[in-house]
């Protein structure tokens, strides 16, 4: 057996590609207040119907009352699923487990309205996960639009959290 001698551009294409910083942009949530008590981090997601429930600051949508079904997916860093989506009905609530999810390494949430495609998405930061989980986990989902938007027929999916003062989309 014969051991052939590796050329030095190899060796440094080898070198090169193992020194590389891997990505892993993982959202954290070790420190939130939930892990910190060994309690089980979540955060309950609600899918509003009424207008009139709770005034939506800084979100940037005039909210519709609409009975729409909502889709939460967890997402990684490169746009796939982590962890299977939450489907919310109308009115209802459901919380979203954050245990698999950080496992799955999962770096921001998706909420979108699989069932109407004319309504754009909106998506959860990690900072704004980690903000509501440090808060009273608890997020509204509402379906509105842009200031002036009505006309030109432009709806998204918008969310206000108790807790953490997060909203969206900006």
């Amino acid at each position: 057996m014969h051991l052939k001698a590796l050329s030095v551009p190899s060796l440094m294409a080898a070198s090169l590609i193992m020194s590389a910083p891997m990505a892993d942009a993982a959202c954290d949530i070790s420190q939130t207040k939930c892990a910190k008590k060994g309690a089980i981090c979540s955060i309950k997601f609600h899918s509003l119907v009424e207008a009139e429930q709770i005034p939506r600051n800084n979100t940037g949508l005039v909210q519709s009352a609409s009975r729409i079904v909502i889709r939460v997916k967890a997402l990684e860093d490169g746009g796939a699923a982590a962890g299977i989506p939450l489907v919310i009905l109308p009115g209802a609530t459901k919380p979203m487990l954050f245990e698999t999810h950080a496992r799955l390494k999962f770096d921001k949430i998706r909420i979108s309205a699989p069932l109407i495609k004319a309504i754009s998405s909106s998506t959860m930061s990690c900072a704004e996960v980690q903000a509501v989980l440090n808060g009273n986990a608890r997020c509204s989902v509402f379906h509105g639009s842009p200031p002036g938007g009505r006309q030109n027929h432009e709806f998204g999916l918008g969310y206000q959290c108790d807790g953490g003062k997060v909203s969206g989309p900006r």
